[in-house]
Formats: structure tokens, sequence, C-alpha cells
């Protein structure tokens, strides 16, 4: 399974306290490829509608998506707005050692499967973690 992302926003380190505009830095037109990829679910968001007084109007539940259905789904999500994903949730490995993640993209909860993943990039959008001062060993410039 390949995806083209356009804009990917990342921690240059895994820390509770860090900063967004120090340590994130930004990679331009990244593919990521999931190797051996299966789709274990795809669950289509529901969501609720309140009046200005915090009333609920109109509520519809979350519901799994049919099987059969899933290549019709991501269609229309990479047409539409599939490029955006607005987080990723790593689940327990599988007992036969694959490794699974969640996808929430807009109105969707997608969960894969796979062995192996790759994230490859020629470019970082902005500056890069190794020329921030913070990061270079010899703090100069």
């Amino acid at each position: 399974m390949v995806w083209d992302l356009p804009v990917i926003q990342t921690p240059v380190i895994y820390a509770p306290h860090k900063k967004l505009d120090e340590d994130t830095c930004y990679i331009k037109s990244a593919v990521m490829v999931l190797e051996n990829a299966a789709i274990e679910s795809i669950v289509i968001g529901g969501y609720e509608i309140y009046d200005n007084k915090g009333n609920l109007i109109e509520a519809q539940a979350s519901v799994p998506a049919p099987p059969e259905e899933y290549g019709e789904i991501l269609q229309n999500i990479s047409y539409k707005n599939f490029r955006y994903i607005g987080s990723m949730t790593v689940l327990p490995v599988t007992g036969d050692r694959r490794y699974r993640v969640r996808f929430t993209v807009p109105g969707h909860e997608i969960t894969i499967t796979f062995t192996k993943s790759m994230i490859k990039w020629d470019e970082f959008a902005g500056v890069t973690w190794y020329r921030n001062k913070r990061w270079r060993s010899d703090r100069s410039n």
C-alpha cells in the first residue's frame, strides 16, 4: 500500500514537553509505503449536532463498514481529502507479528496491519532539525 502525503509535520525527538514551533520539522512531498498491508477495519465516523443552548439536535453513531465496500470507500476518500491524516494511533501487534495502526482521516477511522513501513522524501519544508542551533553539537551558526 502506497500513500502520497504532501506535507508531514513530525517531531525532531519524542518529548512530552516539546514545543511545536521549536521541536518540529516539516517534510515536503513524502511517500509512505506499508508492505504486506491489509485493511483490518474502516469505521465511518458518527457526529452530533447541538444548538446554541447545548441541546442535541441530531446524532449519527459510528458505523463499521462492510469489508466488501473498503475499496470503494478508499477511492472516495482519496479523491476528496485523504491527503489529510488527522492522527495515527499505534495499536498492539497482532498474534502473527503484524504491526497495527489506526489512521483518522476526515469522517473515517482506518485500521491497517502490515509487516514493514517506510517513509521516503527528498526535501524538508522550512528549517531542518539539524540546522536548528538547539540540535547542533557544535552550537555554531
